[in-house]
């Protein structure tokens, strides 16, 4: 399997709790919303925001409903659209990161989009903006300009100090920048702290995996050198503190990471995290398993490919399994599951058409018992697998009928090559993107009632990422 660019904007992480789905936030006594994460509109069903991030970017907001996501209920905002700040612009990439979380605490979900490319002086240090858009009972409505310049990469959203306040963790080239909160719809935020690194960071995941009631910071790095045959691969495990984040532990790795995704795999009450790697030979997830001395202070970590027993289909150069990965309970047996993307898998000689593995959590931690594959021609499945669509280019479980399962939402989003160099042509409809929703079971995820979305006209990378 030939091997195409990395994603530059990364998947989303699920930067799950115990339960592998995202944690609800305490809503205010006066609060009308569910306090759900991921929930706009505060009915108590999970949407899906979808981002279409290359170009000047839009968001389109897929709303939850008791039978899944409401198709009838479809939002597309840019920045364009009425109260948002600032105005459509070439390659300002409205979208290419996404994090849901209640950042005024009435009890909605909002979300918050980063425009990388955005442009405010001829000044490079100036580049890049963060929207916040408000969440409400019409759902996603307006919005506000957070007071940091940011080339956005990814973003989460957590506790960080404990003062019940939730705070954003901006992932960018050079650092983490923590904006705290709390949040007001002026533009009003707390203390903006910045964690720098010697590295290009890769993906980041925030989570407690030590069980002191503080959040840590796993981060993915690359230190490049005159050839890439000389890059070196770290991963770094920051433990939370009163102080901020301080280094405990540092991985070299001897390959490409992927996607990174916390939860608790094994419900033991530490988070667990899965790191995605690739190399011109394989692809590997590793869980890293948390316990009260941290990340790998317990547990051996597990390493896993597609040649590992029960693991569906057979482990070839350029799958790139592991390049999306997604945690959430999708079987409702209180053990987060695993989901795979492959945008890369080859299927009958199709080229780059793409699969999602799905592997069951356990008290044992991660098993390949029960483990599916899924592709654009499982059964029930809308569409058709060909050659270079990218199915699993960016994952997400959420619960979007409310029936304590998770379904899996799957993009093919395409590929792009850099901030400034155009439209990659790998993806469904050439990069324009598509996305699917497949519905949970008590038995795993099923094609049976599954549902297929298009982004609006124009759009390209449609799904590219994911929250909610």
């Amino acid at each position: 399997m030939r091997r195409q660019p990395r994603l530059l904007a990364a998947a989303s992480v699920a930067v799950a709790l115990a339960a592998g789905m995202l944690a609800a936030v305490a809503p205010s006594a006066s609060a009308a919303g569910s306090g759900l994460s991921g929930d706009f509109d505060g009915d108590g069903h999970r949407d899906v925001a979808v981002a279409s991030g290359g170009g000047a970017g839009r968001v389109t907001v897929l709303y939850g409903s008791a039978q899944g996501i409401d198709a009838a209920r479809r939002v597309v905002i840019d920045q364009n659209s009425p109260g948002v700040p600032g105005a459509n612009e070439a390659d300002d990439r409205f979208g290419a990161a996404l994090v849901a979380a209640d950042l005024d605490r009435d009890g909605y979900s909002d979300l918050v989009v980063a425009a990388p490319g955005e442009r405010f002086t001829a000044d490079l240090a100036k580049r890049g903006s963060l929207t916040v858009l408000w969440g409400g009972p019409k759902g996603l409505q307006g919005g506000t300009g957070l007071p940091v310049c940011a080339e956005a990469r990814q973003l989460s959203a957590a506790d960080v100090d404990r003062d019940g306040r939730t705070d954003l963790l901006v992932n960018e080239n050079g650092g983490v920048t923590v904006v705290r909160g709390p949040f007001t719809r002026t533009g009003g935020t707390g203390r903006i702290t910045r964690q720098s690194v010697n590295a290009h960071p890769g993906d980041m995941a925030v989570a407690d995996f030590d069980g002191d009631g503080r959040v840590d910071l796993l981060m993915s790095e690359q230190v490049p050198y005159e050839s890439d045959s000389d890059t070196q691969y770290y991963t770094r495990y920051l433990k939370g503190t009163a102080d901020g984040f301080v280094l405990k532990r540092t991985w070299p790795w001897a390959r490409q990471h992927g996607a990174v995704a916390a939860g608790d795999l094994n419900h033991d009450g530490y988070a667990d995290v899965a790191l995605g790697s690739d190399s011109a030979v394989d692809s590997v997830v590793t869980v890293v398993y948390g316990s009260a001395a941290g990340l790998g202070g317990g547990r051996a970590n597990q390493r896993i490919t597609q040649d590992t027993a029960g693991v569906p289909g057979t482990d070839e150069p350029g799958d790139n399994w592991g390049d999306a990965l997604s945690i959430g309970d999708v079987d409702g047996d209180h053990y987060p599951d695993l989901a795979i993307g492959a945008w890369g898998e080859e299927l009958a000689s199709v080229q780059d058409t793409g699969s999602v593995t799905l592997l069951r959590g356990s008290s044992h931690g991660l098993v390949a018992t029960g483990a599916q594959m899924l592709t654009q021609d499982s059964p029930g499945v809308p569409g058709h697998s060909e050659k270079e669509d990218g199915f699993g280019t960016s994952l997400l479980l959420t619960d979007t009928n409310r029936d304590g399962r998770a379904d899996l939402v799957v993009s093919a989003s395409g590929l792009q090559y850099g901030p400034d160099t155009g439209f990659g042509t790998v993806g469904e409809n050439g990069g324009a993107g598509m996305v699917w929703r497949l519905p949970a079971t008590a038995k795993g995820l099923t094609g049976t009632g599954s549902t297929l979305y298009g982004g609006p006209a124009g759009a390209m990378w449609f799904g590219s990422p994911l929250a909610g």
